[in-house]
Parts: structure tokens; sequence; C-alpha cells
């Protein structure tokens, strides 16, 4: 799942990922993200800065890292997320930095689902390890009260996306201003709270509907809708094509 637990549901998380959508909004993990572009161009911001990453270059993301996605129908990216305990010595003693770019270079196509092991797959991120102290510098990782109060947003719609929730419920439940969260959420996340669940919700969709044997009526309420007509017309706006035809793929 795209958002699971903002990346982190174990503690030798290793997971390979496909994602179907052009645009992914504004989240982090707690998780390290590298993203291997094969073909076409990434572009992402990456705490509120963009980045353009080419065929034969890779983005790697750091823990709490806010970034978002925005993908070609031409480009080629393949996606891994791992947990900071897999590579621990790497993790302490750059707990605390953030790359000042996050782009690097890694013009070898990474055989990601070949590395069967752990011990194949902590060779590889070692190595990964490697090219980044080699190509990457450093700077402290500043959280700023505004950036804070993103994390607490997001961390509650990933925990209460099921329900039946809004912008007004969650500000009072936060206790955050309701008119200064929604300007600060569409300043910062470049939409509207509505649509960043919306696409939250639908990205769990795609999750369930390539890996789950649910069947639709149950992955639609899993997913926080309570009527098909509003999750079709999400799932089709946001996908391109609507839920059976996305089945039939």
């Amino acid at each position: 799942m795209f958002f699971e637990r903002h990346g982190l549901d174990s503690t030798n998380l290793f997971q390979i990922k496909n994602f179907r959508l052009e645009r992914y909004p504004v989240h982090f993990h707690l998780a390290y993200e590298f993203i291997w572009v094969e073909e076409g161009m990434l572009t992402m911001n990456i705490d509120g800065k963009q980045q353009h990453f080419m065929a034969g270059e890779a983005a790697i993301i750091f823990a709490n890292q806010l970034h978002d996605l925005h993908l070609t129908k031409e480009s080629k990216e393949h996606f891994l997320l791992f947990s900071p305990e897999l590579i621990n010595d790497f993790h302490k003693e750059y707990k605390g930095q953030i790359p000042i770019t996050n782009k690097l270079i890694f013009d070898q196509k990474p055989a990601l689902d070949m590395l069967d092991n752990i011990y194949e797959k902590k060779r590889f991120l070692y190595d990964l390890c490697a090219r980044i102290v080699d190509q990457m510098d450093f700077q402290p990782a500043v959280q700023v009260d505004r950036t804070t109060v993103i994390y607490d947003v997001l961390l509650y719609v990933e925990e209460n996306y099921q329900k039946n929730i809004n912008l007004q419920s969650l500000a009072k439940e936060l206790k955050y201003d309701y008119t200064y969260l929604s300007k600060l959420f569409g300043k910062l996340m470049g939409m509207t709270f509505t649509e960043y669940l919306n696409h939250y919700r639908i990205s769990n969709t795609l999750f369930f509907l390539d890996n789950s044997q649910y069947s639709i009526s149950d992955i639609v309420f899993k997913c926080g809708y309570n009527n098909f007509r509003t999750f079709n017309r999400n799932f089709k706006q946001i996908v391109g094509m609507s839920p059976t035809q996305y089945m039939k793929k």
C-alpha cells in the first residue's frame, strides 16, 4: 500500500512497489525510499523543492521527508521502500540529517526482484549507502512548525481514512484553527483536504484490487466510501478509467 503506515510495517521491510497513478500527493514514510528511473523523467517536490530525475538516475528519500510524485505515461520507474533497521549503521550515523539534493547517479538497472534473502538485500542496501555517502552532501533536518502541522494531518488521515472525516472534524480533534489549517494545507499540499483524502482512499483501493481477494464492495467500504456513486466518480477522476476497466487490465 502506498501510504501503509508511512512505509514502515516491520523492522525488515524491503518492499518493491509498482505505482499506477500519474500523481501521488505529498506524503512521508518512516522508511527510506529508493526510486530508480529506467525511462523518461520523474518529477518530485521534496521538502518543498522541485527536483527532476532522468533515466539512469535515482531518488533517495530519507525518513520523514515530505515528498510527492509526478509520473508520465512514457516513464518507467522502480520503487523500493526499506526500513532503517536494515541499514542500522548508516541510519545511526546519518539520523537527523537529510541530503541537500536527493539525486543519485545509478546507471545500472538494480535487480531488486532477484534479491532472494536478507543477506543479498542488505548487500544491495549497503552498496546503496556507499553510493549515497560518495555522491551526496548532507544538512541537518529541521522541522518547522507548519511542517509539524502537516505531519499531524497526514497521520490523522492514515489512521482515520476509513471513517467519515473532513477537515473541520480533523481541526477540532487536533485542536487547530480550521481557517488556518485549510489555508496552510492548500498552500503546502497543492490541493484541498478533500482532494487529498480522495487520492489517499483511491491509492488504498488500488492496493486492495491488486493484492487481495476482497470483493469490490468490501474494498469500497474498507477504504472509507459509503456509496458506489461517489467511489466510481472519484476512481475515474483519479485513475482515468472506471474500476471495471481497471480490473480487466
